[in-house]
């Protein structure tokens, strides 16, 4: 899907924009898209290959994105299921051949510690789905050559061994009972003119 990094980091910006405004919540870490990195690690006399989300750049560098505790809250993005493309002839307007219909199954992870944030895993998750659920406005979808891009949630997990399991493999769970780790799983509607996108834009 074209964008999707930076639709993810119109995202970001509008929670720190919305409900985490505070001044206790901009030390926190705001990445955009990770990918699930299997590693193979050394212990003992065994190699064990471990998982972690990490943030990937052009040259094939990663970062991993693991509990900090110097940072109040940690967001990051990931694609969970390879894109969908919708039949434009079923859509009823216009040539169907002129623009793609794309959808992308995301899950947005929050990581932070609810002493310093000075509230609940519920409410932190409320908070974060009154912010994500949007349309782009008309210059936003300007700025990125799309028609239109609807963000809607599908459904939360707010169990952080769940969360854990799911994000980390072979990784010791390292969270603390006051610590946090919510699982938001969303999902990007795009829809762009084919020749409004190429990669030498």
């Amino acid at each position: 899907m074209p964008k999707i990094r930076e639709i993810t980091t119109i995202l970001n910006q509008s929670l720190k924009d919305g409900n985490f405004h505070g001044r206790k919540f901009q030390d926190g870490v705001w990445y955009s898209l990770a990918y699930l990195v299997d590693r193979d690690e050394k212990r003992g006399d065994e190699i064990v290959t471990i998982r972690r989300p990490s943030i990937i750049d052009n040259l094939g560098e990663g970062t991993s994105v693991d509990y900090n505790d110097t940072y109040p809250i940690q967001f990051y993005h990931r694609i969970t299921a390879p894109l969908q493309y919708v039949d434009m002839n079923n859509e009823g307007f216009g040539n169907p051949n002129s623009s793609n219909k794309e959808i992308a199954d995301m899950v947005l992870i929050c990581i932070g510690d609810r002493a310093r944030v000075g509230a609940y895993n519920e409410d932190i998750c409320a908070a974060i789905v009154n912010d994500l659920t949007r349309e782009l406005t008309p210059t936003q979808l300007t700025t990125l050559a799309l028609q239109s891009a609807t963000i809607e949630v599908i459904d939360t997990n707010l169990n952080p061994i769940e969360v854990f399991e799911q994000e980390y493999n072979g990784v010791d769970f390292a969270l603390a009972p006051e610590n946090f780790m919510i699982s938001i799983r969303y999902r990007i509607t795009t829809m762009y003119g084919k020749s409004c996108f190429t990669l030498c834009n």
